[in-house]
Order: C-alpha cells, then structure tokens, then sequence
C-alpha cells in the first residue's frame, strides 16, 4: 500500500493498494524500445506532490530521475503532467516494462518522504 504523505495534502489521506495501482498505471509500446508509460491521478498525488494545489514544487522530478536510473534506460523524459517517454537499450515486454515503472513510482514516493524525514512502514 502507498499512502500520500500529510504535508502535501493536509486533512486527507489516500491510500492506493497494490491492485489498485496496477489498474491505475499504463505501459506502451510500438517496438518495445520506445515506452509511453502513465498514471491516474491518484497516484500523481503519490509521486509528484508539486502538482498539489498549493505545495511548494520540489525542485527534482523524482520519478523521471526514478526512471533514468534503471539498467537498460537510453532515456527518460517526463513529456506531460501523467505521462513519462522512456527509450529502453534493448527490446522489452510490456510485463518488464509495468514492473520498472511500479519499481520507480514506489521509488520515487520513498524518496519524497525521505527528504522530508519521514519513515515510510513501507
């Protein structure tokens, strides 16, 4: 389960299951080198606090930085608000490529706490 963080959305809480953030994520490709890889809502809230009205924007995209970390990642580019361009060095299936992008979303919310000093049970 992943929960937003109470700084980035006071007198709320959202938690996200892991069914749930599987259905609330997308992967796709044409070739299997270039991935369109996105979100719901949702789980924007989870990885990407600065687009909460109102939050101090965090100067790092953690999610892309999440991404361009992997093995096998030529590049990775944060195109729109939900969705994310990576060009993978070799062909992958879309089951590898949902796991990466679970991989740095969880990530990516991990490391937001940890600026924060928070110690996530997760």
């Amino acid at each position: 389960m992943l929960t937003t963080i109470e700084e980035v959305w006071p007198g709320h809480t959202l938690t996200i299951s892991r069914p749930d953030l599987c259905a609330q994520v997308s992967v796709g490709s044409d070739d299997g080198l270039n991935w369109g890889l996105s979100f719901d809502d949702e789980v924007g809230l989870l990885v990407q606090p600065s687009f909460v009205p109102g939050h101090e924007p965090d100067p790092d995209d953690l999610l892309e930085e999440a991404l361009a970390a992997q093995p096998e990642v030529d590049s990775a580019y944060h195109y729109d608000r939900e969705y994310f361009e990576v060009r993978m060095a070799r062909v992958h299936r879309a089951d590898e490529m949902l796991a990466r992008w679970l991989d740095a979303i969880v990530t990516a919310h991990r490391e937001f706490a940890s600026r924060r000093g928070i110690d996530l049970p997760y």
